[in-house]
This record gives structure tokens, sequence and C-alpha cells, in this order.
């Protein structure tokens, strides 16, 4: 594996942890989300060549849901009709798409975006 791959992985598990952290109401959840980001921590202070200010900045925790705060959205054209769908919750139309999520390319994203919603053809 190499390096940048692994520290690409690590990032992501510390995203998923932080999500967990955040929205989690359970106090075994939670217990567990911080065990997994101690783990994580050890794991950056190990296997990297940083010091302990720049894995301390690499796992300052979030207050909201760990994204890069990229939007991403696809453009789909099929017989002179452009694809358009609603969120959930939501009344107004948009391109489909939504928030990257991190260490995913804009490509990966707006891929994994279109597989989980369906995609409905208008006649």
């Amino acid at each position: 594996m190499k390096p940048s791959d692994f520290v690409k992985y690590l990032q992501r598990m510390i995203a998923l942890t932080d999500t967990g952290l955040t929205f989690t109401k359970d106090p075994f959840d939670r217990e567990r989300y911080e065990d997994l980001r101690s783990l994580l921590s050890e794991m950056l202070n190990q296997g990297l060549d940083i010091d302990s200010e720049e894995v301390a900045e690499v796992l300052k925790p979030t207050s909201a849901y760990a994204t890069p705060l990229m939007d991403v959205r696809a453009w789909i054209v099929e017989d002179e009709k452009i694809c358009l769908v609603r969120g959930q919750g939501e009344n107004d139309w948009a391109l489909p798409g939504g928030f990257g999520e991190v260490g995913y390319s804009p490509t990966e994203n707006i891929l994994k975006e279109l597989k989980k919603k369906p995609v409905l053809k208008l006649k």
C-alpha cells in the first residue's frame, strides 16, 4: 500500500468517526467511536512522519457532518430532457447529487450519489 493511500484511508475513517460522534445518541456507540478515534490517532502518530501538532490538526473534532463542504451535481440530458430530482422532504427541483465525502474525488462522489438516488424517466 502506498503511503498516500494509507493517509486517504485514515482520513476517511476519521471522517466517519467524526460523523458518528456528532450524531450518535447512544452512549455505547459514542464510546466505540471515541475508541476508534484514539486508535486512528495512534496509527497516525506511529505510521507517518508528521509531528504531533499536525496529527492534532487532522484529528480536530468537528461539530457537523464530516464533509469537505463540496457539493457535487450531475448534468444529465437524454432525448433533449434534463434530469432533475427532489431531495428528501424538499419541494424544489435540483440536479442529482449531494455533498461530497472525505476520501473520494469529485467524480467518485457524483457516481456514488447517482447510485443511491433512483432516477425516474419522464415521458
